[in-house]
């Protein structure tokens, strides 16, 4: 792992501790913890946030998606390609991922240790008193 992806993770997690109430545009996206996946995922075609929204809310088929932000306020038009997706399979999908990066921990808590030692051992990175 090189210092560049390690900065970068550090920035990425700065900005997830943050908190979330962004503007944009004139818009503010008021409820941006309310959800696991709120503020995380973004449309693959415009780039704009997913939002939650229910399908079906008022029948036993009641079932949550997330849609472009884009063409859920602004109309389909202008998003054309978006397509809703089950919140089931955006789980399923976190799951697995976290279940990849579990069952390898052992060797990113190797590769993350020896990059601090070397750091550690480098006399550019250590403050002298």
């Amino acid at each position: 792992m090189s210092s560049e992806i390690w900065d970068a993770a550090e920035q990425i997690r700065n900005k997830r501790a943050q908190n979330r109430v962004l503007e944009t545009t004139g818009n503010r996206e008021r409820y941006t913890r309310q959800y696991a996946f709120s503020s995380m995922c973004e449309c693959a075609y415009c780039g704009h946030k997913l939002t939650r929204r229910t399908r079906h809310s008022s029948s036993i088929y009641e079932k949550p998606v997330w849609q472009c932000m884009n063409a859920t306020k602004n109309g389909i038009a202008n998003c054309p390609n978006c397509k809703a997706i089950d919140e089931a399979i955006l789980e399923g999908a976190f799951v697995d991922a976290f279940k990849l990066l579990a069952g390898n921990f052992d060797d990113v808590l190797d590769i993350v240790l020896s990059y601090v030692g070397e750091s550690v051992n480098n006399d550019d990175n250590v403050r002298k008193r």
